[in-house]
């Protein structure tokens, strides 16, 4: 049998949606740090040109992965509030149970 410790469920979902906050926040940051990466000058010979097209995928990269990153936090904080929600339901099922039996 494994024993549970657990701060009490509001706490929990709130380091939640502090988590999924600062997800969305850097995400924002990363999508204008993106948007400012620009050549420093019109490409001018074979490497400019590869170097831009490698800023371009890695950037390209980034921007892509935002929207994901964005739904896995949110869905990280929805896990965790449907779990809390089932912990404290099976911890007042308990103490009944508990209560019952010791009266």
């Amino acid at each position: 049998m494994t024993d549970l410790n657990m701060d009490e469920s509001h706490r929990v979902n709130a380091a939640a949606h502090g988590f999924t906050g600062a997800v969305t926040s850097y995400t924002g940051k990363a999508k204008a740090v993106v948007q400012e990466l620009a050549p420093i000058h019109r490409a001018q010979s074979e490497l400019d040109n590869g170097l831009e097209k490698v800023r371009h995928w890695i950037g390209k990269t980034i921007i892509d992965a935002i929207p994901r990153a964005q739904r896995r936090a949110q869905a990280t904080s929805e896990h965790t509030e449907h779990t809390t929600g089932a912990f404290d339901a099976e911890d007042t099922a308990g103490a009944q149970q508990v209560h019952r039996t010791s009266v």
